[in-house]
């Protein structure tokens, strides 16, 4: 098995990532993090793949990230409290046999982490998505 790990900067070292801000339960759909995430990344995704498929012949996958969120409460006394939580959200595991599987495969788990995400959101948690 091999794992590929890809670490996002933040918008203030690289303005292709300027869509990593915090964003807040309802506007989640003013700017959806997920689909521009994989938007900036799906070049590299498809050279990782590309390389393991020409390795193997074919392979099965699943795309996963790990988005930060917070959480900001309101004490009796007054002070606020941010409580940081980190999810991990995965896409459905799909075979890939050939490159043209492979955008495809990309594009159905944009959708999949796409909802996770904003699910996580919108369930009443009051959770800020950090990146």
């Amino acid at each position: 098995m091999s794992k590929w790990v890809g670490k996002i900067p933040r918008s203030d070292e690289n303005p292709a990532y300027a869509f990593n801000i915090p964003i807040f339960g309802h506007k989640y759909k003013e700017n959806p993090y997920i689909p521009q995430l994989i938007s900036v990344s799906r070049q590299k995704i498809k050279e990782v793949y590309q390389t393991e498929l020409h390795r193997k012949e074919q392979i099965k996958t699943a795309i996963a990230v790990k988005c930060s969120y917070s959480y900001s409460r309101r004490e009796i006394d007054g002070s606020t409290y941010t409580d940081y939580m980190y999810l991990y959200h995965r896409s459905g595991m799909r075979p890939i046999l050939s490159k043209g599987d492979i955008d495809e495969h990309i594009t159905r788990s944009v959708g999949e982490l796409d909802a996770q995400v904003e699910e996580a959101l919108l369930r009443g948690s009051g959770y800020t998505l950090l990146g």
